[in-house]
């Protein structure tokens, strides 16, 4: 940390609105254990004039960051214009050799889940076989950035700008404090598979420029012992500090993670397969007609859902649903917790898209039978249906008028059948649940197993103790969960018992 950070942080008690002030970032730090601070986004350093009074930190979401404050790009601040030269490392060239310490990560090509370290064989998330997973190396975390005060804004910075970084999404329930899994069928079989996980890691990753010539090439190099950004060595030996034999350079790959509630959508690979190898643009609208569907149903705000096809853009195999607010809405939880939740959706979706609900029952099997509702004036999309800000750079691709993409739809409007399976039981199938005391709470004679004496938390069957008992136990300030007997409200339950110990 240098000392205008460490100015910073001493200071930051002066300003009553800084979210830059010394007991958020020590607890974030882990210095605090206990204290429930959000977790910081990520900063850029913008240096002040001469006298150092102007100096001040700019702040943006992690997963907006990764991108905004990528390697060499600009920053546009108080009329001026700053350009992202450096990682404010932590510990910097940690390794023997001066390097940064680096992981690696499999990512699997039918889901895009990730697998630190070695991987196994097959995918924890949809069971394919690993051996040709996706490998991308050299990822190191990014915390904060430094910038510099841009002297000159070439055509280059401009084109930059316009075709931006190559992000990737991936993520991982393997340590989800609660996972569940649903199979949604109809009469003609599968439909859709849903993998719900709460506090869920999901990682971005940023690969590189999009105009980049090798895609097969990932990273940016950098000074391990600096942070500073080098470019690539100019053959001509022109001067410049990535040309200079001394300066150590590495390889890595910028990333940024967070723990966040997430639903993955796998689509059966035979209905894929249907679709042909053009079915961007139905794929594309089915996600955003979906993200939409979530919004209205439950009353979100534009962007409290973000979703993102995986395991690529071009390789559509499933869409991730994750939750972008700071501690997750729920929205995502009760969705998977509600039997028709996702039923529900699928016919608000519908409706979003200008096509009259009377009129879904006749279309159930031809989706051509679809009524307009009213004269909505749109043709492929428009910003009272499918179309949004944060979904501008698929717009080419959204078509609400897509066959492929209504039928889809309306067979998920009409499912019948709903198979779930939960992950974590109170019964002890899994890890997944923070396990019950060792010793069972025995209260006017009354033994109960599933207790958890720190959180004063009981959990019992439907009609196990009567109201008077309940009484006494809620007296002591104990609270009662009652477990219900059906099987498709166990895992907004099992989600609710997450939340209360903490997961």
């Amino acid at each position: 940390m240098g000392n205008w950070q460490r100015k910073t942080l001493l200071q930051a008690s002066s300003t009553q609105n800084n979210d830059f002030y010394l007991y958020r970032y020590l607890a974030t730090e882990g210095f605090l254990p206990g204290y429930n601070f959000p977790r910081l986004p990520l900063m850029a350093y913008v240096p002040g004039n001469s006298d150092g009074k102007t100096q001040r930190y700019i702040q943006r979401p992690r997963f907006l960051a990764i991108s905004e404050f990528g390697p060499q790009s600009l920053v546009y601040h108080e009329g001026r214009a700053f350009r992202v030269d450096r990682a404010l490392l932590k510990e910097a060239g940690d390794r023997p050799d001066g390097l940064l310490t680096t992981q690696s990560r499999a990512i699997c090509k039918m889901c895009g889940a990730g697998h630190p370290g070695e991987h196994p064989e097959k995918c924890h998330v949809c069971g394919a076989k690993l051996g040709g997973a996706i490998l991308v190396h050299n990822l190191y975390r990014i915390e904060n950035v430094g910038t510099r005060p841009a002297e000159r804004i070439t055509s280059n910075d401009e084109d930059r700008k316009r075709q931006g970084f190559d992000l990737q999404t991936t993520f991982s329930f393997e340590n989800a404090s609660f996972k569940s899994q649903q199979t949604i069928t109809d009469a003609d079989g599968e439909i859709v598979t849903l993998d719900f996980a709460q506090a869920a890691w999901i990682s971005r990753i940023n690969k590189g420029l999009r105009r980049r010539k090798d895609k097969d090439k990932v990273g940016f190099f950098i000074n391990p012992k600096s942070g500073v950004w080098l470019g690539e060595r100019k053959e001509n030996g022109e001067a410049g500090e990535e040309n200079r034999p001394e300066i150590l350079r590495q390889l890595i790959v910028p990333l940024v993670e967070d723990r966040k509630n997430a639903l993955l959508l796998r689509f059966p690979q035979r209905w894929i397969a249907d679709l042909g190898h053009d079915n961007r643009r139905t794929l594309t609208t089915i996600q955003h007609a979906l993200a939409r569907g979530i919004e209205a149903v439950f009353q979100l705000e534009e962007g409290e859902i973000l979703v993102e096809p995986t395991p690529s853009t071009e390789e559509r195999n499933a869409l991730l649903f994750y939750e972008s607010a700071e501690g997750g809405a729920g929205a995502l939880a009760q969705l998977v917790g509600e039997p028709d939740g996702l039923i529900r959706v699928a016919k608000k979706a519908i409706e979003i898209m200008h096509y009259d609900p009377a009129s879904f029952a006749a279309a159930r099997t031809d989706s051509s039978k679809l009524a307009e509702l009213g004269d909505p004036e749109c043709v492929a999309g428009c910003y009272r249906c499918v179309l949004s800000y944060f979904n501008q750079p698929d717009h080419e691709y959204i078509d609400r008028r897509d066959g492929n993409a209504l039928s889809f739809l309306l067979r998920l409007a009409h499912a019948d059948k709903l198979s779930a399976e939960s992950f974590s039981s109170l019964s002890g199938k899994t890890d997944s649940l923070v396990p019950p005391d060792n010793s069972p709470l025995i209260v006017d004679g009354v033994s109960f197993s599933n207790v958890w004496r720190k959180a004063r938390l009981i959990v019992i069957e439907e009609g196990e103790i009567d109201e008077e008992l309940r009484a006494r136990l809620v007296a002591k300030g104990i609270r009662v969960l009652e477990r219900p007997n059906d099987p498709a409200a166990h895992a907004a339950f099992e989600a609710e018992i997450s939340a209360l110990l903490g997961g």
